[in-house]
């Protein structure tokens, strides 16, 4: 699935697609957002706490779905921030679910017929260097200042999710800002596996 940099800079093209005012208002929110299923990289939750699907996810929307299903109170009224920070969100469910059925699956799952390869510690290694290669393609394209902090100053603020207890996402925005892949290293393949 994207790392980081790429949820970011997807998030980035999606936007200027949206065209919504609310997004472009409140674009460190929409950032966070973009980002923060990952957070169970900090919270050690089960993926399915945050992605709301499990890896073995058969249709893009999966997550999406599930979310709204459990949690209603997303389709009612609510702030500005909060909105951005959805759309964000559901763009990173939707990105992984991609990856997952479109990519993973068919090329580095080593149950299917059509894999690269039959050792899945290899499919891991290409699939986890295709991840960082699509970083190092999209950190230059990033819109914005050269660093994560200044993309998500304030991006907590008036955000509010039913699945994040209250500090928890300033917590991420600081991980976030501060996270070390923003520079492209083959290093960080090592890390990853």
């Amino acid at each position: 699935m994207p790392n980081l940099p790429m949820h970011i800079y997807l998030a980035d093209q999606v936007a200027e697609q949206l065209d919504r005012s609310y997004v472009f208002d409140h674009l460190g929110s929409y950032y966070l957002g973009s980002t923060a299923p990952d957070i169970r990289a900090m919270t050690k939750w089960p993926r399915e706490q945050t992605h709301f699907a499990p890896l073995s996810v058969e249709e893009v929307g999966t997550g999406t779905k599930a979310m709204f299903r459990m949690h209603p109170e997303l389709q009612e009224d609510m702030s500005p921030a909060s909105r951005a920070f959805l759309a964000g969100y559901v763009g990173h469910l939707a990105a992984d679910e991609v990856w997952i059925t479109s990519v993973f699956r068919p090329y580095f799952d080593t149950a299917e017929d059509s894999r690269l390869t039959d050792d899945q510690i290899e499919a891991n290694i290409w699939d986890r260097a295709m991840q960082l290669d699509l970083d190092r393609q999209a950190l230059p394209q990033i819109n914005g200042d050269s660093h994560p902090e200044k993309w998500l100053a304030c991006s907590e603020h008036d955000v509010t999710m039913p699945f994040f207890e209250d500090g928890l996402l300033a917590e991420w925005k600081d991980r976030v800002g501060r996270f070390q892949v923003w520079e492209f290293t083959w290093d960080r393949l090592k890390g990853a596996l």
